[in-house]
């Protein structure tokens, strides 16, 4: 992972475009660096999921939380303020960040996890489920709504996704 980090900080430094905020736009190459870390943080928790099964920490709650938050204000900020676009590296950074914890945490409480109701169950199961649909039709529906404002686009293009995939 950090190989990969490496390489990519120095396309970023030496080759990207940087004049205006796009590092998490879908169709940026750029994006596929963190869809690999991505891949690979998932990984090492697949691998190492006995390190982290049921292992609960309050500041790794903190953390994600506070990942979470500082994410958003970044997206808010690089996507309104142009002279920032130089930093947008920090957002993919912050979005892997967020990844960490957001395994960390769910692997913390797995066992209460294996308890929810059943109707939250079968959600996370169907979501499972059609996970290569929404790799499949995210493309063509974030390029279509791209362009509503932050977070509404968020939403609908999530809502977008999950019935597309559904229905494919």
């Amino acid at each position: 992972m950090l190989g990969t980090f490496i390489i990519q900080l120095i396309i970023y430094v030496f080759f990207y475009d940087k004049t205006y905020y796009h590092i998490d736009t879908v169709k940026e190459p750029m994006i596929r660096f963190l869809f690999f870390q991505s891949m690979l943080i998932g990984l090492y928790f697949r691998v190492n999921h006995e390190r982290y099964l049921n292992k609960k920490n309050l500041s790794n709650w903190i953390f994600l939380i506070s990942s979470l938050v500082i994410y958003f204000i970044t997206k808010l900020a690089f996507s309104r303020n142009e002279d920032i676009s130089h930093f947008q590296i920090i957002n993919q950074t912050i979005l892997f960040i967020t990844l960490y914890f957001v395994f960390k945490c769910f692997a913390s409480i797995d066992g209460q996890l294996v308890k929810l109701p059943k109707i939250v169950k079968s959600v996370a199961a169907f979501i499972s489920q059609i996970t290569l649909q929404i790799y499949a039709v995210q493309y063509v529906i974030i390029h279509k709504f791209a362009t509503i404002v932050f977070p509404l686009n968020w939403l609908i293009i999530t809502s977008l996704i999950v019935i597309s995939a559904w229905l494919s």
